[in-house]
């Protein structure tokens, strides 16, 4: 089962011809997306890496990470023709899978989120852990608001958004009946959409600043 995905992209929001996979078999894939065929199969993975949950991509870093059902999370170099993986950084702290991994573009961090209810953001060069929030129950996903920098984490049946300086919660989200497996922010329409393991697909009016603590209807 392919189980984590990742589209290289620049700065500029320049797409590199590139896709990065993972899955339940541990392995780590290069995708050429032009000619539609695998570019390599990484070596050099960690021993006992165990199956890999998420990944995500920094565009300032030209860097990728993945996290794995064993809670550590690893920084790697993108190299496109290189077929070796070249670890720079380990990320340790989580005491169950890291289940959701992003790049937070706005505050040039890693944020990775666990099985146990943790949520971590980390220094860009993986270096410390900086902030460490804990919701209720464990994070099935998560998401960066692309105007106000929050964080978006699906805590089982409901989106919860905290602010990532204080990591105060400051909206929350319900309507969903099961846990929600997937987040994303539309700025241009200033919704936030999500999906569900109930069969559902919803929209939310995104979470302005100033806005009272309030939970909120969906679209």
């Amino acid at each position: 089962m392919v189980t984590a995905l990742a589209v290289a992209a620049g700065d500029a929001g320049l797409y590199f011809p590139y896709l990065l996979s993972g899955g339940w078999d541990g392995k780590l894939c290069l995708w050429d997306l032009h000619n539609h065929s695998l570019q390599n199969a990484f070596s050099s993975l960690p021993e006992d890496n165990g199956p890999i949950l998420d990944m995500a991509y920094s565009p300032k870093r030209r860097e990728f990470a993945f996290s794995s059902s064993t809670g550590r999370v690893f920084i790697c170099a993108f190299n496109p023709h290189c077929a070796e993986l070249v670890l720079l950084a380990e990320l340790c702290g989580h005491k169950a899978a890291v289940v959701a991994l992003v790049w937070h573009p706005l505050e040039d961090k890693w944020v990775s989120g666990a099985e146990d209810g943790s949520i971590r953001l980390w220094s860009e060069d993986g270096g410390c852990c900086v902030q460490n929030l804990r919701a209720s129950r464990g994070i099935t996903c998560l998401c960066i608001d692309q105007v106000n920098g929050c964080i978006l984490a699906g805590v089982h049946d409901t989106i919860r958004v905290y602010d990532p300086n204080s990591g105060v919660q400051v909206q929350s989200y319900t309507g969903h009946q099961d846990s929600v497996k997937g987040l994303i922010h539309v700025p241009e329409m200033e919704q936030y959409v999500s999906v569900s393991l109930d069969g559902t697909v919803c929209m939310w009016k995104a979470y302005r600043p100033g806005e009272q603590l309030a939970t909120q209807v969906r679209w």
